[in-house]
């Protein structure tokens, strides 16, 4: 009886258009913001998703679709190195680049000329001389925010550039 009505329910939210959830999926980490504007956010990330109460990100077959303050967002890798999509209507076009130890993903972003840089020594600025300038106490703060470095490590191992381009821009951005 049981497992009828479960093949039934299954077969209702399939005709309807949903499909059941999937198994979860671990999570890569948390990435920890803290600007000017958030004081302090956390973001869950995984292979397939990007989330915290402001951002629903979900990997989608041909990108990432979800919302972001509500509005919607939608991002394809059009190609290696290339983003595109819209947020709350306006326009995502970014190119990634290799720029010497990191990589840069540089252009519009829900309509804003953006730009942010990160390797697996952290994001923002992190040459070798902001790391020493950063360990010889030289230096504001944390350029590099290297207390990011592990998680955007795995990040960039486990899902490529141009996802962790898609989902920093995101979790930056918005």
């Amino acid at each position: 009886m049981k497992s009828s009505l479960l093949a039934a329910a299954v077969a209702a939210l399939t005709i309807t258009g949903c499909e059941p959830p999937g198994p979860a999926v671990a999570p890569i980490g948390y990435l920890q913001l803290s600007t000017p504007r958030r004081p302090f956010d956390t973001l869950k990330v995984s292979p397939t998703e990007l989330v915290s109460p402001d951002v629903q990100l979900y990997k989608v077959d041909d990108g990432f679709r979800g919302t972001v303050k509500g509005q919607p967002i939608d991002i394809a890798i059009v190609s290696k190195g290339r983003l595109k999509g819209s947020r709350g209507g306006l326009p995502i076009d970014m190119h990634v680049n290799h720029d010497a130890e990191s990589i840069v993903a540089r252009g519009l972003f829900g309509g804003r000329l953006v730009s942010i840089r990160f390797s697996k020594l952290g994001i923002g600025s992190c040459g070798p001389a902001q790391l020493q300038a950063q360990e010889e106490g030289e230096g504001a703060g944390d350029p590099c925010n290297t207390s990011q470095a592990a998680l955007v490590g795995k990040m960039i191992e486990q899902l490529g550039e141009d996802q962790t381009a898609a989902y920093l821009a995101t979790a930056y951005f918005r």
